[in-house]
């Protein structure tokens, strides 16, 4: 029996060495399992990789495309301010000059021209010839210099083109300054349409150039102020006035337009930037634009395409080490999991049992952290409201500031809301149950006890609860800290730039109060009110209302209208809905108020006691907004003889097609009516 006994335990120890021997040398298939494996983790830790670099490029071309768009439309309305006065003061040359008849051309009116561009900045020279180019005034010089532009691009241009305003740059000129300068030219016409001559401005670009030079772009950029016919007029870096044109980004004339109200229309929407190769910006660049309004005129930020690249690569180099990281480790795992299955093969028999739990512990484990990556900072929550109670999650309890492993009731998940946080969830859920919704979204700030503050986004759906006699409330959790901190910041950068233009307001004031002729008393006095209701447009259009696009009309006519108005006596009457909202038409109504105001005090109702301006606006049907301006018991009202700058800007400058303003001066008192229509796009 003994030896029976040795017998077969010498079987079972060989058959145990067979096994082990056996299991000594994995299977092919086994082999094979891990090399997949290893193929997966590699692909899954690329392919998250990629997915961060990708989030960080977007991140880098979402801020470049921001500023660099937020420029060129800031800049592309600045040129059409430029050309806008301009124009003013060539209207105001032909007054000087005289609207028919010889030109005038003796030392009054060549001081008058003088008087005209000494008080505004932007104006280098005024040119007026006749209808054969030959140069009859000019504030260069008195008196004008014999010079004729009769082959010049701008005569001939406006020569053949009656209606034409040409903008482009004297490549040849007797003034070297005049080189560095825009010239804009516009044809003078008899009554009977032939021509009577020219009036030539020229404008200083430098404002431009300026503004662009205290923009940080974060990398290297240039830019391209392109007329509207397609001429290059102005890059900054500077090149001379002969190289423009020729070496102006290739195709730009070819370009989609855009229009700088675009963004005001439609702020979630992003341009696609047009990338463009070496050039006379040097290197690939990509190109953002805002095309002009009122003049076409089209403003180019060129950002070197090349220089982002290298900052996203030098920035992306953590990121792929991190990911080396991680697929090491999970290589390393996965070895020590393949040994691990080696080393038990030899026990199969009296361990299978054990290796099943186990196997099943570690898929529940595997299938956790696999929600945990894929959840990120988001986490899923339920609250029943029968019973108050909630169920929560690592995740949730780590968005809350709590250990992962706790269990915080819904008060003391509660607790971490700032002050009137939860007031203001319960009310407008209320409020949302009451109209019968069944989904709730809130943006609510936390306050940690160590004083962390956090934004989180909560989106919620409402049903019945598993038992069905009960309601409750299952949503998740995201956190929006950052997304919150950069409003904060373009916030903070909008205030910045508000109060830059008031300085500038101010500093232009100053300015023309000291340096304003004496014997300009009037004009200097309604140059400095007109300055004045631009600063209050400005102020309006960059307070808290109106960034949400809460400024309304009544509030812009109690601003406009307060220096006309008293305790003791107010003239004016208002009747229209107070929630008209004129967001993107404030500075145009502003001047057309002050105009009218101004006016008012001069000629009409405003000159007398008992006078009355009565101001009523309506929504119409067809989502125009028409505004009337009567003017009642003042003195008797007769049309002017000749159009003002202060008409002039009214009718045909303040407010583009399709919007219109009707004047019409009846005896009783002036009645002003302006439609406000919004321009369609085309199909």
């Amino acid at each position: 029996m003994t030896v029976n006994m040795t017998n077969v335990q010498r079987a079972s120890l060989q058959e145990s060495d067979h096994l082990s021997a056996r299991s000594s040398k994995p299977p092919m298939r086994d082999l094979r399992q891990v090399f997949a494996a290893g193929v997966v983790i590699w692909i899954l830790v690329a392919s998250v990789v990629t997915l961060i670099l990708r989030a960080d490029w977007n991140d880098l071309m979402a801020r470049v495309d921001s500023t660099a768009t937020t420029v060129s439309h800031l800049l592309a309305d600045h040129s059409d301010r430029l050309l806008v006065n301009a124009d003013l003061v060539r209207h105001e040359a032909e007054l000087i000059v005289g609207t028919s008849g010889p030109i005038r051309a003796d030392r009054s009116a060549y001081d008058d021209l003088r008087a005209m561009i000494d008080i505004s900045p932007t104006i280098v020279s005024v040119w007026v010839g006749d209808a054969d180019g030959q140069a009859v005034i000019t504030t260069r010089e008195f008196p004008a210099p014999d010079l004729n532009g009769a082959g010049r691009d701008y005569f001939t241009t406006i020569r053949n083109e009656p209606d034409r305003l040409y903008i482009g740059n004297l490549l040849v000129n007797q003034y070297d300054a005049e080189a560095l300068m825009i010239n804009t030219s516009r044809r003078l016409s008899n009554p009977d349409g032939s021509m009577r001559g020219f009036v030539q401005v020229s404008i200083d670009p430098r404002s431009i150039s300026q503004t662009f030079q205290q923009v940080d772009l974060e990398f290297e950029a240039s830019l391209w102020w392109i007329g509207p016919d397609g001429r290059a007029l102005v890059r900054e870096p500077a090149l001379s006035a002969d190289q423009l044109s020729e070496r102006m980004p290739r195709g730009s004339e070819n370009w989609p337009k855009h229009d700088s109200g675009e963004r005001e229309t439609n702020v979630a929407s992003v341009r696609m930037p047009i990338i463009g190769g070496p050039g006379a910006d040097g290197g690939r660049r990509l190109y953002f634009w805002s095309d002009a309004p009122l003049y076409g005129s089209r403003i180019i930020i060129g950002v070197s395409y090349d220089a982002m690249v290298s900052r996203w690569i030098a920035t992306s180099a953590s990121t792929v080490g991190l990911g080396a990281i991680v697929g090491l480790a999970c290589m390393a795992i996965l070895s020590l999991l393949y040994r691990s299955r080696q080393r038990g093969l030899a026990y199969m028999a009296r361990l299978e049992n054990d290796v099943r739990a186990r196997a099943g512990e570690l898929a529940e484990s595997e299938a956790r952290l696999r929600l945990a990556i894929e959840a990120g900072d988001l986490a899923v929550w339920e609250v029943d409201l029968e019973s108050d109670t909630i169920i929560g999650s690592p995740e949730l309890n780590r968005l809350y500031g709590f250990p992962e492993d706790s269990t915080p009731t819904l008060d003391q998940l509660r607790s971490r809301y700032a002050p009137g946080e939860l007031d203001r969830v319960r009310a407008e859920s209320s409020e949302k149950f009451a109209q019968g919704e069944d989904r709730l979204e809130f943006e609510i700030r936390h306050v940690w006890p160590d004083g962390t503050e956090k934004w989180l986004l909560m989106r919620a759906q409402i049903g019945q609860n598993r038992a069905g006699d009960g309601t409750r409330v299952v949503g998740v959790v995201a956190d929006i800290t950052e997304s919150k901190k950069q409003e904060a910041l373009l916030a903070t950068v909008a205030n910045e730039l508000r109060h830059r233009l008031m300085n500038t307001i101010t500093v232009i004031s100053a300015l023309a109060s000291r340096s304003w002729p004496k014997e300009f008393a009037e004009e200097k006095k309604t140059f400095l009110n007109r300055l004045r209701a631009i600063g209050k447009s400005t102020d309006l259009m960059f307070s808290k209302d109106s960034e949400h696009g809460g400024s309304t009309l009544k509030r812009l006519l109690l601003d406009i209208t307060e220096p006309y108005r008293s305790p003791e006596h107010d003239p004016f009457i208002f009747e229209g809905p107070d929630d008209v909202i004129i967001a993107g038409h404030v500075r145009p109504l502003a001047m057309a108020f002050h105009e009218l105001c101004t006016n008012a005090l001069k000629y009409g109702s405003l000159s007398v006691t008992d006078g009355r301006v009565a101001v009523r606006w309506c929504q119409q049907e067809d989502g125009s907004l028409e505004i009337d301006w009567q003017e009642m018991q003042g003195p008797p009202v007769k049309a002017p003889e000749r159009s003002g700058l202060g008409l002039t800007l009214l009718t045909g400058l303040l407010f583009n097609n399709p919007s219109s303003v009707t004047i019409n001066y009846d005896i009783s008192g002036v009645t002003c009516t302006i439609v406000i229509r919004e321009p369609r796009a085309a199909v």
